[in-house]
Formats: C-alpha cells, structure tokens, sequence
C-alpha cells in the first residue's frame, strides 16, 4: 500500500511539475504582438511551434512574405548583452545563420528582412531572426499530407542530395 501511494504521489508530482512548465512555456512565448512589435507589420500569423522554435509567417504591405524565427535562449547573458555561452537550440540557429549567409543555393532559404537579435518576453529571453518564406507548408505538413509520385521523389532526392552538398561540400 505505501509503495502504491508513493508512485501515486510521484507520478502526480512530476505531472504537476511538467504542468506547470507547459503553462509557464504557454505563458512565456513570443506573441503575434510581439512579430508585430518587432516588424513593424501588422499582418503576422504563427505557423508552427517545434522542439525549439517559435515560427510566425509576416506579410509586409507591399513587400515579399518571410518567416520570424523565435528560439529560446537558455544562455548566460553578461549584463543583458550578447550571451557568453550558448545553449544547443541557439547554437544550431547560429550555424543555420551562418550557413545562410555564406551559401547561395536554390536548395537554401535565404535570410529575411529581420537581422538576428534577441529580445526578453516576460521571464525569457529569445534569439530571433527572419528568412524568407518557402512555400506554404513546413516539411511535417507536406510529409502528412503529400504523396509523392516516383519523379517527384527523385527530384526531392536530388535536391536534399545537392542541400547536403552545399552544408558539407568535403564530406
């Protein structure tokens, strides 16, 4: 009996605990408010939420669509400046950055209007950076509801294999 109401009390402690950092993750995202703020658009819709990333779609009177990009930057900051140290979601967004700005490949998005920076939204702090908008389905719509045909594939094959090679041209 006490074996049982102890998994019991576990159990319902670590739901209470990852309750509580849902709500906390619900409550300390960037906003539509917040692209709008940053932007300066005030047509913005959020189009995904990843393992890491915050995704909203912008559409600028007059200009070309791209993509906000949110991460959370779990990093430690000196005074509120650039970070010292980098979490692993910050630092692949780094490497994609870098990778954008150094590849020019149709297999790639180019980088957006936005430059990179990071902004605090409540008790978090998020690098945030823009590029351009690539069709209108993220990569687990399309696999969810496409099914492709044998050219289609071998073209999609060509092309991860060409993206691939711009990434990792010695490898």
């Amino acid at each position: 009996l006490f074996c049982l109401i102890g998994l019991r009390t576990k159990f319902f402690n670590s739901y209470i605990k990852n309750y509580n950092k849902s709500m906390e993750d619900f409550q300390n995202h960037p906003s539509i408010e917040t692209v709008k703020e940053i932007t300066g658009s005030d047509q913005a819709s959020a189009i995904a939420k990843g393992g890491y990333k915050y995704v909203f779609k912008v559409e600028p009177t007059g200009q070309q669509p791209f993509v906000l990009k949110f991460v959370r930057a779990e990093d430690t900051f000196d005074n509120d400046a650039e970070p010292i140290t980098y979490s692993e979601p910050v630092q692949r967004c780094l490497r994609e950055i870098d990778l954008m700005k150094r590849c020019n490949s149709d297999y790639l998005p180019k980088l957006g209007p936005i430059e990179q920076s990071y902004i605090s939204v409540k008790s978090s702090k998020f690098l945030y950076f823009s590029e351009e908008l690539v069709g209108q389905l993220n990569l687990k719509q399309v696999l969810k509801t496409k099914q492709f045909n044998a050219n289609e594939l071998k073209k999609l094959m060509f092309d991860v294999a060409s993206a691939l090679e711009v990434y990792a041209p010695e490898g």
